[in-house]
């Protein structure tokens, strides 16, 4: 049983052919989202000064940092050390508002997982347990990075406090029995990684409402065509779990999007905050994130 070839060190790379991301019929990269004008407008707030370094509540470190909402909770990849990852994101979206990052059981010095908490649910469980734990106030805009995105989503539809979704160079449901196949695994405890799949395979689109949703996918991957037409749709069907979403392409990157394109990565985060604070839509940031490198839909 291995650790997906995509989630080994803090730079990881997905396995196979260097080939561009295409764009597949669904769409993946040319959604343009025709929203409503949204009316109701949530002012941060920011009496509430939760600083918390690198605590442990509900077996996970949390480290918190920033005073407004909503809350920015970071979930990592699998067997990545948080703090080689988002130092750079947290720093840049501290200024805006709250960040936390969660270290799960097992990773970078944690508590060892709890006997039978081996699934992206049981980690989605944990990431909420562990923020009502340390007194983090929500609404929460839950994101993640490659299998951290799963467990964000997951974590995203059980919380009705959600403010929102920003999924970086996520995994997708079936990514595990389809692309990456030799064996997931995190703490030397192989994961269970098919209910999330019928979880998440079983959601319409607009799930989330108007939530804001911002996906993030790497311009340069390591798949072959046919592995890489399952990952673009399954990155389709996440990004309509919203129908206030914004889907871009972080040219000449990596899946190592948060290192490699940290200035992005935050910029899609605050992206999300700035949606959920004004009501508007979230694709009003395409043009600050093209600035910054990326490919965004028009319009």
């Amino acid at each position: 049983m291995t650790t997906p070839s995509h989630a080994r060190g803090p730079a990881p790379r997905r396995r196979g052919l260097r080939l561009p991301r295409k764009a597949v019929a669904v769409g993946v990269t040319c959604v343009v989202a025709v929203l409503a004008v949204f009316t109701v407008v949530v002012a941060p707030r920011l009496a509430v000064d939760r600083t918390i370094q690198g605590q442990i509540f509900a077996s996970q470190r949390v480290a918190c940092t920033g005073v407004a909402t909503p809350t920015v909770v970071l979930s990592n990849g699998l067997g990545a050390d948080n703090s080689d990852n988002w130092d750079e994101v947290v720093s840049e979206v501290s200024r805006t508002t709250r960040v936390c990052v969660v270290d799960r059981p097992g990773s970078d010095g944690t508590p060892n997982r709890p006997a039978g908490d081996d699934s992206p649910q049981d980690d989605a469980d944990l990431l909420r347990a562990s923020l009502t734990e340390a007194g983090v106030p929500g609404p929460y805009i839950y994101a993640g990075w490659s299998y951290g995105g799963s467990v964000a989503t997951l974590a995203a539809l059980d919380d009705r406090s959600r403010a929102g979704l920003v999924l970086i160079e996520s995994i997708v449901a079936d990514e595990y029995r389809t692309v990456d196949v030799g064996g997931w695994e995190e703490d030397d405890v192989p994961l269970e990684m098919a209910p999330a799949e019928t979880t998440i395979d079983s959601l319409r689109p607009g799930t989330l409402g108007t939530a804001p949703l911002v996906s993030l996918t790497a311009g340069i991957t390591f798949l072959d065509e046919a592995d890489q037409r399952i990952v673009d749709i399954g990155q389709a069907q996440l990004t309509n779990l919203s129908s206030n979403h914004l889907q871009c392409e972080s040219i000449g990157n990596t899946h190592a999007l948060p290192v490699e394109a940290h200035a992005q990565v935050a910029t899609a985060l605050i992206a999300a905050v700035d949606s959920f604070r004004a009501g508007t839509p979230v694709s009003k940031a395409a043009p600050a994130l093209t600035r910054e490198g990326a490919r965004c839909p028009a319009g």
